[in-house]
């Protein structure tokens, strides 16, 4: 099973997003949006996951799974 930040990378890279884009569209710090990728830190709170799905177009909570 894939981790959460290898899903926000999975689905931010078929969207052709940026991590930098990603981070703005998210208003979430570029660096967080990073170390959360490469599971630096622990997982992120539920607003936080909402405004990722939001910038990422997910209307299905996948990532709030």
């Amino acid at each position: 099973m894939e981790s959460f930040g290898e899903a926000v990378r999975r689905m931010r890279e078929a969207a052709g997003m940026t991590v930098s884009k990603l981070a703005i569209d998210s208003d979430i710090q570029k660096g967080y949006v990073s170390m959360l990728e490469h599971r630096r830190v622990g997982p992120p709170s539920r607003k936080v996951v909402a405004r990722m799905e939001k910038a990422l177009g997910v209307t299905d909570g996948y990532l709030q799974k």
